[in-house]
């Protein structure tokens, strides 16, 4: 689990991965963006996957013996 304190002052939660819609600001909104990212790559990798970023070997291993 990630949280993300603001430790200049009186501590607020800029980030709180057990409950990311529960923070409002600009930080969440940024972190929140970044793990949907990932979580698109995970459950479909080979859309981002071009010859030139690895896509290439992963056809020539999908061809060896």
């Amino acid at each position: 689990m990630l949280s993300i304190f603001d430790e200049v002052g009186e501590p607020e939660v800029l980030y709180n991965q057990a409950n990311p819609e529960d923070i409002e600001g600009e930080f969440a909104s940024l972190m929140r963006s970044v793990y949907s990212k990932m979580d698109i790559l995970k459950r479909s990798p080979d859309d981002f996957r071009t010859k030139e970023r690895g896509g290439r070997l992963r056809h020539i291993l999908r061809g060896a013996p």
